[in-house]
Formats: structure tokens, sequence, C-alpha cells
């Protein structure tokens, strides 16, 4: 019977290790008001195997000091950078079960019959190496590893049959006196629970076990967590049946403080930690958390985390050195940060707008209104709402007048109170009311359709009357400064300008503003006031009104802080700060900044009830936001940390052919290269002790390819494609959106040059390149030279040419003035010819006159009888005969007769030389066409005489028969 008792303790003891295996590693030390702190809401991150892609049960975590986080599952451990989960193997594929970070910030993990370091790889991936064989362990069968805890130099691995203690690469084995069940350290003490010998403390300069609390004190008692408390020499042990316990390892006294679940109660304790000061945290089966105020002895039980973390047992829990807690559960993660720059403290409507009055906060939503009671610290977040009684639908505005809270609602105006609310107007829709200035106790009331004049006199709330002469609606409604007159915005019409009688009965004038003085379209606008001025924001910027022109001209202040292409829904000044909506993002800028900050709150993105944004500062840091996902309060504050965090390049590879390789980014010995020839090279990058929440932005710079930093990205990786061969340095840095920046990292690597890229091929290319250009340079000068030699010889032979086209034009020319000469001198011929002849022939007239007279004298001679008669005709014959025509006449006609045909006579005597100068005359006579009759008294012979001279000359010229002598003589020129 024994035996089987021992069996099936141990088989308890077995699952309930597996389940549940408690670690308090770390410890927060923010002094944050510990009831706040347990009723506080924080952010939370669920994880599920989607996410890790890795078994999803969960028993042991552990925090690096870069804030990379490690769990241990069932396929070993995985680690989480804040980006990337990566798993962790053993080299016999066991789980791990315990994970421990040393005084040296070294992590170790314990498995089955394994133990050793995790480190990282060249390729910046944790792996682990294992101890045993360094530590002579490896013919050692401890089994399974359970618990790892660091004291000093030291390094307590407990399984359940002994405890190994390595101190200096030295392990010492300590074996149980029974079953060892839990064990963990408080300080410099190590305690652990053995079945049969009950609480032991472990003596590390004997090594050796002492007694602390005998086994009696438990009764079967399994320990799911030992605590400290913030007295020396108390512990908390807490045990699976939900008992914790109080001892003193000084006076050995132990009593049981607490029991967690009532005897009706189907749950049990899985873990515990310490989380600040006398507050702790408890996780049971039933997927509870519980909080444990050690000082008031009190738990509470939120049920916020009961929503997220439902139907899932908390196998353990973990505390990072940021005071945020990791949910370790039978089937995924929780992240629960204490830290997030912002709570969503309420989700059951969509708010419309805020009111704090009285340390309590009232919400107009479309359910009706809600109130809580402000905590009285904000960081809390705590707000136990409450919906006002019997009060259901849209309400647009609650404000705060005097001592009264009034709230515009769809159904009318209501004076609210904790209790419920009276409707004061018969009227409905209603927007909001505006004090009218200098009338104490005179609102308007902005309706769907115009405006009502609302009175209130002695605490009695009443419609007095409705304004008429405008009804339009009157939502966007802002005071003048001038008395009595109003600006209304309406969505689609623009902008009004009404003026009111005094006593508010009608409206008197009414001035539409549309897309002429100043705006340029009357769409979107809407007015607020600023620095006690209406201004006016639309989709092309921020304006204000200019009485003197009677126009909207732009806002220069606002319009260099808000972007003009970007619309401003709402605007308000703060103490400090100036919020605003701008294209649905919320941010604020102060005087000196004049930088719209809007990154922290960039998740409400959308989520805004356009026109009717709600914002309400608290104080100096906090704000109150509104939207239709509820409300939330965000803390602008930005933390300051003792050590600025670091960006990590945790990955680093390259594609070649659809192939992945990666890369060695964590081996400083070796120049990182890449191949020539990949075709995207991916860097991914983290920033770990940034996890939560609010989220982590990184910019990025390769040298030689980036010119100025990237803008900020939420991705987490850069990809390049076809990077050109040489050296890079890429650099990253991150931050939240909290302002929080880190360190930026740096990755050098090279891109390998192919053979024909390397520094020996473009030596070899520049020598080639010499020598071909050398040889194109001479080939060019030759061919230069023959081109130039060939354009001296084509110039010469053009030059020739020209010269002899020259020539040629010069002898036309010298032809044309031949010819033209020729032409003259034929005509002068001709001219002189017929001269000649005309000569010739007055020369044969006169002979042939000379001759009949000197016949006719020589009758008269006969006729005369007297001497002086006869005298007197002598005379007269001797003037004939001094007229005569002789060789002085002839010799004339010769000369002439040779300008006109040139060298005629001398062509005769060259065909017969013994030509008479008579017949040289003949035959001039005869090329002058003329008859034996004329020729006969120029010769001074008979025409008979005449004839036979041509005869003879006939022969002489040897004239042929057949040709006629004066055709001969015409071809003869």
């Amino acid at each position: 019977m024994k035996k089987l008792s021992s069996i099936f303790r141990g088989i308890t003891i077995l699952y309930f290790q597996i389940i549940c295996n408690a670690d308090v590693l770390s410890q927060s030390k923010q002094a944050f008001n510990q009831d706040n702190f347990a009723n506080a809401k924080p952010a939370i991150l669920s994880f599920a195997k989607s996410d890790f892609k890795s078994d999803s049960h969960f028993s042991i975590g552990c925090e690096a000091n870069d804030g990379t986080m490690f769990f241990g599952n069932y396929e070993g451990a995985i680690s989480y950078d804040g980006n990337n989960w990566r798993k962790i193997f053993l080299p016999n594929n066991s789980s791990i079960y315990s994970l421990v970070k040393t005084q040296n910030g070294e992590i170790y993990a314990g498995g089955y019959n394994d133990f050793g370091v995790l480190k990282k790889d060249i390729y910046g991936k944790y792996v682990f190496h294992s101890m045993v064989n360094q530590l002579k362990l490896s013919n050692r069968n401890f089994e399974n590893i359970w618990r790892a805890n660091s004291i000093g130099e030291h390094i307590i691995l407990m399984s359940y049959n002994e405890l190994i203690v390595i101190f200096k690469n030295v392990a010492t084995i300590i074996s149980a006196p029974k079953t060892f069940v839990y064990g963990n350290q408080i300080g410099e003490n190590y305690f652990i629970q053995d079945f049969e010998k009950g609480f032991l403390s472990l003596n590390l300069s004997s090594k050796k076990l002492e007694p602390v609390f005998p086994a009696s004190y438990f009764k079967d008692e399994v320990t799911t967590a030992i605590l400290p408390t913030n007295v020396t020499h108390e512990i908390l042990i807490l045990t699976r049946s939900g008992k914790i316990f109080l001892g003193n390892v000084q006076t050995k006294k132990i009593t049981i403080i607490k029991e967690v679940f009532s005897a009706n109660d189907n749950d049990q304790l899985n873990c515990g930690i310490q989380k600040s000061g006398d507050l702790y945290l408890l996780g049971t089966l039933s997927s509870k958390l519980l909080w444990y105020n050690y000082k008031n002895n009190t738990l509470s039980y939120n049920t916020e985390f009961q929503d997220v973390i439902k139907n899932n047992p908390i196998i353990n829990l973990f505390v990072t050195s940021k005071g945020d807690i990791w949910v370790l559960k039978n089937n995924g993660l929780n992240f629960l940060t204490y830290n997030s720059s912002y709570q969503n403290i309420f989700d059951k409507a969509s708010i419309y707008d805020i009111l704090v009055k009285n340390k309590k906060v009232y919400l107009a939503t479309n359910q009706g209104i809600f109130y809580a009671t402000l905590p009285n610290n904000n960081l809390s977040n705590h707000y136990d709402f409450k919906a006002i009684p019997t009060l259901k639908g849209q309400t647009w505005t609650i404000q705060s007048f005097g001592d009264d809270i009034i709230a515009s609602h769809n159904i009318g105006i209501l004076k609210i109170t904790d209790n419920g609310y009276k409707k004061i107007s018969n009227p409905s829709g209603f927007w909001k009311l505006t004090p009218i200035p200098n009338k104490a106790g005179w609102y308007l009331g902005s309706n769907y359709n115009g405006l009502y004049l609302v009175k209130n006199k002695n605490n009695d709330w009443f419609i007095e009357n409705k304004i008429e002469g405008f009804n339009e609606s009157t939502r966007d409604i802002s005071p003048d400064k001038n008395p009595n007159t109003y600006w209304v915005c309406h969505g689609y019409k623009g902008v009004f300008r009404i003026r009111i009688d005094n006593d508010y009965q009608r409206v008197e004038s009414v001035e539409n503003y549309t897309n002429t003085n100043g705006f340029t379209s009357p769409f979107n606008i809407n007015v607020h006031n600023y620095q006690g001025r209406p201004i006016f924001t639309t989709n092309t910027g921020i304006y204000q009104f200019d009485e003197n022109t009677n126009s909207f001209i732009t806002h220069s202040t606002l319009n260099k802080v808000l972007n003009p292409q970007k619309n401003t829904r709402k605007i308000f000044e703060t103490k400090d700060k100036t919020w605003a909506i701008e294209d649905d993002e919320l941010g604020y800028f102060t005087e000196k900044g004049l930088v719209f900050e809007k990154n922290l709150f960039l998740n409400l993105k959308g989520t805004f009830n356009k026109g009717m944004e709600s914002i309400l500062p608290l104080d100096a840091e906090k704000v109150l936001v509104g939207t239709h996902n509820g409300l939330f309060l965000y803390d602008t504050k930005v933390p300051k940390l003792k050590t600025q965090p670091l960006t990590q390049i945790s990955r680093m590879c390259y594609l070649i052919s659809q192939t992945e390789n990666e890369l060695p980014i964590n081996n400083p010995k070796n120049e990182l290269l890449i191949p020539n020839g990949a075709e995207v090279v991916r860097i991914e990058f983290a920033v770990p002790q940034l996890i939560s929440n609010i989220g982590v932005q990184y910019s990025y710079k390769l040298t030689n390819t980036d010119k100025e930093w990237s803008n900020w990205t939420t991705n987490p990786f850069k990809e390049y494609t076809t990077l050109s061969p040489g050296n890079y340095v890429f650099l990253v840095k991150s931050r939240n959106l909290l302002g929080v920046e880190a360190k930026e990292a740096r990755m050098v690597f090279t891109i390998k040059p192919k053979w024909y890229q390397t520094t020996l091929a473009y030596f070899i290319y520049i020598i080639l390149t010499v020598i071909v250009l050398r040889y194109i340079y001479l080939s060019i000068k030759k061919r230069l030279e023959n081109e130039h030699l060939k354009t001296r010889n084509e110039i010469e032979k053009s030059k020739k040419l020209i010269e002899l086209e020259l020539e040629q034009l010069k002898l036309k020319e010298d032809k044309a003035q031949v010819d033209k000469y020729t032409e003259e001198l034929d005509r002068d011929i001709i001219v002189k010819s017929k001269e000649l002849a005309n000569y010739t022939l007055m020369l044969s007239q006169k002979s042939e006159i000379f001759q009949e007279i000197k016949t006719d004298l020589q009758e008269l001679k006969t006729l005369l009888k007297s001497d002086e008669s006869k005298k007197k005709l002598f005379e007269i014959y001797k003037k004939l005969n001094s007229q005569k025509i002789g060789n002085d006449f002839i010799e004339i006609f010769d000369v002439n007769f040779e300008k006109v045909n040139h060298d005629f006579f001398k062509k005769l005597k060259s065909i017969n030389p013994e030509l008479s100068q008579r017949e040289l005359r003949l035959c001039a006579f005869v090329k002058m066409d003329f008859s034996n009759k004329q020729i006969s008294p120029l010769l001074n012979i008979s025409a008979r005489g005449v004839e036979t001279a041509r005869l003879k000359i006939r022969k002489k010229l040897q004239v042929p028969h057949e040709e006629s002598l004066s055709v001969f003589l015409e071809k003869i020129v």
C-alpha cells in the first residue's frame, strides 16, 4: 500500500511539475500604490500558435539582458525579440522545463538528461550548447531538470532525485532524501521541499541540505511557489491546494495565513510571483489571475484578465525587468504591460463627450450616460462605470454649469444626478448649451432646427422661447466678439453669422459665407475658439475673420503647425498644450515646440465620432479620449530609462535563384560577404527592450545607396534588390510612439564581385583599355592621316578641277569674248566687205566714167579747130589723167581686202607661189563676186582679158573642172 501511495505521489508530482513550474526571478521596482496597482487594467497582448509556430504549452520564462524573452515548451524553447519568434532545440529533442539567467547575463536551459547554455550562433540565432560532457555528467541519468536557479557564481539544478550544484565548471551532486518537489532562491538563500524531510535550505559552502520546516507542517501539500516578503527571514509558501503559508526561516515557525479557495472551489494554485512590495500575483488552473495583498491579507480578482485568458489554465508567470508580466498558459502566451501609454478604461458604448466633476467622470454616449468615480491615482485605470438609471439613447454633450450637470440628449435637455435625470425641455433634439456673454443664467440651446433661449433661475432650468428667424442646425456654434453675434457652421451650407436682438426673441440678420470671401468651398467648415477669437477649420487650411475686408484670411501660425491640406475638425487650448484632430489623427503641440505630436495616438485613427470628438486632459500628462470604441486614458509623459535601449540586427540573408541563404552576422572575425548575383538582400531588426503594446518604428539608411534616413516605418525588415558590388554599411535606429529612442545598430557587409569584377580584373581591364585605346588612337591617327592625305589630294584635285573649271570658265569667257569679237569682226568684215565692194564698184564705175570722158575728149579733140580750144582741152585731159585710178588705189584695195579676209593672198600663194599680184587681185575681185565687166576697168583690161586671166588662174590653182572659180575661192577663209 505504501509503495502504491509512493507511486501515486510521484505521478501527482510529475503531473503538477509539468503544468506548474513557477518562477520568481524578477522584481518590480516601481513605486505604485499597491491597491491601485491591483485594480489597474493593463494592456494585454495575446500570442497564439499561429504567431510562434511551435508547441503552445509553456512552463518557464526567462529574460536576457537585452530584453529578449525565452520560453520553454514541449519542443524545446522559443526566443522572442519583439518581432521574431525562433525555435531552440536540444540535441535529444527533449522539452525544456527550466531556464535561468546567471549573474554574467548568460541564459542556461535544462531538459531531459541535458543542461547547457543558450548562445547566439554566427547567424544571430540562439542555439543550445550542452555542458554535460564539460561537467562530466554524460553517464549520469538525472532525468528532467525541473528547476534552475543562479546564486552568485553557483548554478543550482533540481531534478526529482537530486540537486546539481555547479561552481566554476565543477558539478556537485546532492541526492534527494526522498523526492524533491519544488525549489527556489530567496535572495542568497535556496529553499527546496522534499516529500520526506519537508523544507530544506542549501548551504552553498558545505554543499549540504539543512532543515528549515518539517514535513509535518504541510501534510502532503505540494509547493507551487516560494516567495520573499519585505521582512527579513520571512518567506511565503504557496501550495497547489491554495494555501498561503508564512514561514520564518530564523525561528523555524510556519503558519497558514490565507486560503485562496473555498471548500467548494474546484481549482488549484499553479504559480505565484511577487509583483512589487506586498503585492503578489497568483495564477490558477481555472485561468484566474488573482492579486494578493500580503499587508492587508486580501485577494482581489480582475475580470478583464478572465475575458482574455478564459478556459486556458495558467501554468506560470514571469515578471520582466520593466515590471510587465508574461502569462504562460496551457495554450499560448499573454503579455500584460503596465508601461503602456494608454489604457482602454471603458468599452461599453461610443463616446461623444466627457465631463469630470466632483471627482467623477461622466460620459455622453450613444447608449445614455455613464459615470464613475475617479481613482486616487490616475495610473490605476480602475474605473467602475455605471449607467444613469432608465436613460437610454443618444446623448450628444454633457456640461457643467455651476453645481448642475446638464446633458443635451436626443429627447431634449436633461439635468443629471447619479440617481437619474430630469427633463427640462419639451422640444427634443438638442446638441449643447452655450452661455450667453454678460447675461447670467442665459444660455443658447443648439437644436436640430435653430436656437432656443434657455434660462436658469434659482436652480430652475426652463426654456424661455424659440429664437425666430433661423432654423438651421446649430451644433457647431461659437460667439463673436461683437455682442449678440454668433458664428454657426453648417456641414454643407458654409458659415452663417447671425445677430440676435437684445431680448433673444429673434435673429435680426443673417450673413451666409460659402465659397466667397476667402473660402474655396462651403463644405466641412468648423468653428472653434482659439486664443479668444473664433477660427475656422476647412479642407484647405485654417482661417480667421477680418472685419476690415469682411473676408476670411489664413491663420499663419496654425497653418504652419497643422497641415493645411488636411481637415482639422477640432482644436482647443489647455494650460501648456494645444490639442487638435487633423484628418482623424489626434495630436498636440506646445508654444515652444510648434510641432504637431501625433504618433502616440495613431492607434485611434479612424475611431473618432466625426464632428463630436471628445478629448479631456486630466492634468499636464494624462488625457481622456473618447471614441466609438470607448474611452481611453493616455499618458503623454516620455519615460526616462536608466539605459538607452539598443536596436539589434537579428537576421540577415540573401536570395539567389529562389534559394534563401543566411549570413553570419554574429561572426566579428570574418568579413560579411555576399556573393555577386544576390537578387535580394534582406535585413531584419528588432529592439527587445521596447517589447510592449506601444508601437515600435524603425528608420534605416544604407551607405552608397540611400542619401537620407528613411521615413519611420513599423516594418521590422528591409529588402534591397540587385545591389552593385562594393562595401556597404547598413544603419538602423528605432523608437516607440512615446518617443523613446534606441541606439542605432550597424552592419558592414560587402557584395563580392565576380572574377571579372575583382581588382586584378579591373587592373587588367585598365591595361587592356589602355592598349585598346592606344591601338584605337593610333588607328584613328593613321586613319586621320590617310583621311587627311586623301582630303589633301581631294583638295588638290578639287583645286585643280576648280582651276580647270576656272580655266575653262576663263576659256569660255575668252571664247565668248572671241566669239563676240569674231562676231563683231564678222560683222565688221561684212561691213568692210560691203564698204570694200562698194569702194571697188565705185572705183570700177569711176574708171568707166573716166574712160568714157577720156573717149569723149578724144572725140572732141577732133572736132576742135582752134589751138586755144585744143590747149584748153589738153589741160582738161591732163587734169583727168591726174585723177586716174592707179596703183595707189589698187594698193589701198589690197590692204583693205587683207583686213577683211585674213591671209587670203598668203593662202593662195601657198597653193601656187607663181601667182602674180594682178592674178591675186583678180582672185580677190572674183571672191567679192564681181563680174568680168566690173573687174576689167579695175585691172585696165578688157572683159575678154579678164576671162582669159581667170582661166589661167584656174589652171594655176588647180580648180576642179566641175567647180567654179568663185566657189573655190569662197572656201578659202
